[in-house]
Parts: structure tokens; C-alpha cells; sequence
């Protein structure tokens, strides 16, 4: 099997290699407290159910999960690098203004984990997620193997560059 996830050769440093990402995330942004209660949003997806998952695994007793069914400021989203990208894309295409990037609106733990990984972290886990159209990304990435991560980067920059001024 060909994992997406560069220098992984087995489902078990696949599984390590995902959390390790969702836990740097919260980490560095300083997502999550001891006894925090964290309001997470429902979309029905399995982008949620998997956001539920790490955080149950990783968390367990410590915080307290709330689910929601309308996005609030401060909540987390089952949103990862592909949405993000969409998103900033969507914008720049239609030549809106760049103000739902980054971090500074919704907590986002999924931010650096793409689609083709999160479906197969889901499958793992025993998860059903539905197959994503292929889109003009993906046909990119054929040919430029990271370049969804290297997107991801310049969009938080951009993002930085926005909130500075």
C-alpha cells in the first residue's frame, strides 16, 4: 500500500505520524487547555468524526467536548489543508477579500492534514468517508508532489501579512 504521507511505510507510522500532526497543531497555536470545554462543529461529515476522534484519543477525560450545530467564533471545524485551499483560491479567483484564512477566526486542528490522508486515517479508524471529486489540485499534485503543503505555507503567511497590517 502507498501511503500519501511522505517517508511512511506502514499503517502504524501513518497513524503516529497524523497525530503527531493534530497535537503539533494544537500545540503551536495553543488550541487546547487542560479542562478547556471545546465546542466543536458538526457537519456531518467524517472530517468530524475523525476531529472527534483525535481529540477523544489524545485528550480523553481531560476536556470537555461540546458539539454544536452552527459555526461560532472560537469553535472548531473539521477543516483541513484542502478546504483552506479551496477557500483562499475561491477568493483570490473571484477577487474577494482574503478574511476567513488562517487561524485568526475558526480553530482549525485539521489545517495540516490533507484530504487523501484524512479519508485513509478515517478508513483505519473504521470511519466511512466518502470518495472527494478530483479537482484541479489534484491534477497538480500529480506533477508536483507538495505542492498542497507549500500553498498551505503561503496562505499563512499571507494570513500573517493580513493580520499585521
Amino acid at each position: 500500500m502507498k501511503f500519501p504521507t511522505p517517508n511512511v511505510h506502514n499503517k502504524k507510522q501513518f497513524l503516529v505520524s497524523i497525530e503527531k500532526r493534530f497535537r503539533k497543531e494544537i500545540r503551536v497555536n495553543n488550541l487546547v487547555k487542560a479542562r478547556d470545554i471545546i465546542k466543536v462543529y458538526n457537519d456531518g461529515s467524517y472530517k468530524y468524526k475523525v476531529l472527534r476522534l483525535l481529540l477523544n484519543k489524545i485528550f480523553g477525560d481531560l476536556i470537555t467536548i461540546r458539539v454544536i450545530n452552527k459555526k461560532h467564533k472560537g469553535c472548531f471545524l473539521p477543516w483541513n489543508a484542502d478546504d483552506e485551499i479551496e477557500l483562499f483560491l475561491e477568493q483570490l479567483y473571484n477577487n474577494k477579500k482574503l478574511e476567513k484564512i488562517g487561524h485568526s477566526y475558526y480553530k482549525k486542528p485539521l489545517l495540516h492534514i490533507i484530504d487523501e490522508e484524512l479519508e485513509l486515517y478515517a478508513k483505519f479508524n473504521g470511519i466511512k468517508a466518502r470518495k472527494r471529486k478530483i479537482c484541479d489540485l489534484d491534477m497538480i499534485k500529480k506533477s508536483i508532489p507538495n505542492v498542497k503543503f507549500s500553498l498551505l505555507n503561503s496562505i499563512e503567511e499571507i494570513s500573517r501579512l493580513n493580520r499585521s497590517k
